[in-house]
This record gives C-alpha cells, structure tokens and sequence, in this order.
C-alpha cells in the first residue's frame, strides 16, 4: 500500500492474485507468496517489459511539468474536456494536452491551429498542436483572420457564416503544406540562410528577454554567494536562506580562469542549494557531525 498509494486494498489484492496466492494455513499462514509455477524476472527480462517509447513518453511528460513549475504555474492543467481557450499558451503547450489534442484531430473530434501560436521554429515548418474550436472560422498562414471574420460577419443571415466543404479543403492543404516545409527543411544538406524575417523575429525576442533582465534587475537583489577559500576550483557553497528576489552568484575556476554565472530562477537556485547540500553532507563523516546551531541543516545531520 506504500507504494500504490492510489490503489485501495481491495484493488491491490485483485492485482496481487495475478501472480500471488495467499496462504490460510500451513507455514506461510497470513503471508502472500509468489505462485510456484512462477519465477521472479531477472533485471533483463525486466528491462525487457519497459519500451524507450514509454521512457521517451514519461520524460517528455516530467519535462514539460518541471517547465510549467518553471515558469510559475503551480498547478499543471490536466484536463482538456472543459474549454482550455483560458489557458496561457504554455499551458496549452503542456505534452500531455498537445498529444491528446493530435488523437482527437486524427479521430476528427477537433481541429488544430497548425501554425502560429504553438510553432516552435516560427517559419511554418512544424506543426501547432494547439486545439481550435470546430466551429471556427479557419485560415491560412499569412492571411488575415479578423478580415476573414469581417467577410463572415457580412454575409447575409440566412447564409452560413463559411463553406464547411471549403474548409476542410483549406485545413488539409495547410497539413499538405507545412509537412512539405518540415519534411524539406530535415532533407537540406547545407545550413539554411536566415531571412530578413527570422533576423526581426530573434530580435524581438531578445529585446522581449532584455526587458525582462531590466525589470528584474530593477529590484534590490542580495547575492546567497559566500565565498569559499577552501576549495576555489569548486563551486562557492551557498545560504539557502533566501526570498525570491535574491539571485545565486556561482564561481568556477575554469581552464585557469575565474568565471562567475548569476542564476535568477528561484526553481533552479533551490535544485542548486538541495544537491550542493547534499554532495557537501556526503563528504562529511558522519562521525564529526554537531549541532550548528542552524535548525535545517541539523535536522539534515539528525537524519542522517
């Protein structure tokens, strides 16, 4: 029950049946034991049950949590059966709602934006797996949809607001085109030049990140850095005490040469702090432990 903590008792026993029996009598009274004409599997027969697929499909997964924990979001959205038009396009991003997405448009309950919003490259050449609403208007990569929706508008009200027909000509032309796009863009053997567009489209994003390194370095910042004269070719050892205005200070000794990184993400700065906690209490013997005074970390000793 530890560790199937969302099975109750009566699920576990079904499961444990599969391969255990449970003994009323005998030696092994009150005991389950694995079946005799059953053998435990060995590591490699146990390596054997698990796919890279569902490795590939379980880190996608614990990446694309950790991005949204990242970058704020305390709570991942999940459920894609109520309107997810609300959700900030990371969230809608989520892998987890995107394959969903792509299953459901291949069973022709819903439809994709396919460029846009949701093409990591920018340039049409892969797929935006944001859901749209069906009973959208749909357009193509360039043109304009507030003009199409003006047209829509316009009509006369006895008429549909589009063609049905027309439209799906449309979104299947749209799949044709961009798979072309991705599929020739993989085939290049050279290194494709950058147009004036993707130049324009980097420059805006790196005025988009210097604004916000302005705005955050616009508010007082203490450094958790503290030196160690110790060891200078190891990483300085940082006070995990902190708020999250405060930035951690890292100084590697590099091929000879001091270079200092600022880390300003609170999630990383509190990954760094645990696991350089930890490498530093593993190389203390435990036998010279003592109380420091600071309760955490002789909490962490005391456990230890």
């Amino acid at each position: 029950m530890k560790y199937f903590p969302d099975q109750n008792e009566l699920q576990m026993r079904q499961r444990l049946k599969e391969f255990m029996e449970y003994h009323r009598r005998g030696p092994h009274q009150g005991f389950w034991r694995l079946k005799e004409h059953l053998m435990i599997p060995s590591d490699a027969d146990m390596l054997k049950m698990v796919t890279p697929e569902q490795v590939v499909l379980t880190e996608s997964m614990q990446v694309g949590q950790r991005h949204l924990q990242d970058s704020g979001y305390s709570q991942t959205a999940d459920n894609i059966d109520d309107d997810d038009s609300n959700l900030s396009i990371e969230q809608q991003l989520a892998p987890w709602i995107t394959t969903k997405n792509f299953l459901f448009a291949t069973q022709a309950k819903a439809m994709l934006r396919l460029h846009r919003d949701g093409d990591p490259t920018g340039r049409g050449e892969v797929f935006s797996f944001i859901r749209i609403s069906m009973k959208d208007i749909f357009v193509k990569a360039g043109e304009d949809y507030e003009q199409k929706m003006a047209e829509a508008e316009n009509r006369p009200k006895s008429a549909h607001r589009y063609n049905v027909a027309e439209q799906q000509l449309i979104y299947k032309s749209e799949i044709e085109r961009i798979w072309k796009a991705q599929f020739d863009s993989l085939s290049r053997k050279d290194e494709p030049e950058l147009t004036a567009e993707d130049e324009r489209r980097d420059r805006l994003q790196q005025q988009a990140i210097a604004a916000q390194m302005r705005q955050r370095e616009a508010t007082p910042m203490d450094s958790l850095s503290r030196a160690s004269s110790a060891d200078p070719g190891r990483d300085q050892s940082v006070d995990p005490e902190g708020s999250s205005r405060r930035v951690l200070r890292i100084k590697r000794l590099v091929d000879g040469e001091w270079r200092t990184e600022i880390i300003r993400d609170p999630a990383v700065i509190r990954a760094y702090v645990k696991n350089r906690q930890a490498i530093e209490e593993e190389n203390t013997l435990t036998d010279s432990l003592a109380p420091t005074g600071d309760a955490d970390k002789d909490r962490r000793a005391k456990k230890r």
